[in-house]
This record gives structure tokens, sequence and C-alpha cells, in this order.
């Protein structure tokens, strides 16, 4: 199971039951959080994970996707491990937990302070391009290279499945 604690603007747009995140007791390593931006007119997503910093970044999601966001999140959480060169059981061990995704509110300001600096790293990459001119790959991988609380997001993700 994993827990995916949703903003205000997040839980509108997903329409779904949204439990208090006391009610879920997960380690870190399977807690997210999720924000929904917009780039222009299009709606778009950012997820972080409560204890590496690892995040994702979905962009111009369209209405049937949200309708299917469970999917798309753990199909786009795939995309990205694999992206980012790590290991297939640990793939498999991170999809296995997400066959079961509970949505709370949001319950972690210093996550939630991270997301806010990936924003502004978004906000650097895109500025003076044009939607279609985002490489949203690139731009994932970018994000995940950066110093985040002095760590750096899939070097601590890996990390914590080596101890």
């Amino acid at each position: 199971m994993m827990q995916i604690a949703v903003t205000k603007k997040m839980a509108k747009e997903l329409k779904k039951d949204i439990q208090d995140a006391d009610t879920v007791e997960l380690p870190d390593i399977y807690r997210w959080h999720m924000n929904l931006f917009k780039i222009g007119n299009r709606k778009c997503v950012l997820l972080m994970n409560d204890a590496t910093g690892l995040n994702l970044t979905l962009l111009g999601l369209k209405k049937e996707q949200f309708e299917n966001i469970d999917q798309v999140i753990m199909g786009s959480l795939r995309e990205l491990l694999k992206l980012l060169n790590v290991k297939q059981e640990i793939i498999d061990h991170m999809l296995d937990a997400g066959s079961e995704l509970i949505y709370t509110n949001t319950h972690n300001r210093s996550v939630l302070g991270m997301m806010n600096e990936i924003s502004y790293y978004i906000e650097a990459q895109i500025e003076g391009k044009s939607y279609d001119d985002i490489d949203a790959v690139d731009m994932n991988e970018q994000n995940n290279g950066f110093l985040l609380k002095g760590e750096i997001p899939i070097e601590k993700f890996k990390q914590h499945f080596e101890e």
C-alpha cells in the first residue's frame, strides 16, 4: 500500500475520498505528496516521496488521466525508476506496494517545502519555452539530480534500499 497526500487543489481535481493522514501508518518510503499546478492552461502534477524527495512531474494531464490517476501514477513511476537506473527488484517492490493507493490530506510541511523548491526548478527549466518544447523526460531526470535538503533525491532513494 502507498499513501498519496494531496493538496486541496489536487483533491478537487481527483474527486476521490480523502482520508485523514493520521489514520494511515506506513513507512515514509511508501508515502508521497501530490500537488496540481498549471503550465499555461495545461494541468500538471508533481508527486514527491516523503522519505527521499524522489519526484515525478506529469505534464498536460487530461480528464481521463485524472479519472485513472492510480494507473497513471504507477505507470509513470515505473518509467521514472527505469530512467533513473533503479534496480529492477526495487522497481518491482515499489510497484507491488503501489497496488493499493490511499489518498489523504497533506501532513508533512518539510515535503511541501521541497515540492516548492522543485516547482522553482521547473519554472526555471520551462522559462521562455513553448509547451511543445518542454522535454518531460529530461525535466524528471534533472529534478531528481538537484540537491534537496542537502541530498540528491535519486541517490537517497537508492541508498534507502541498500540499508
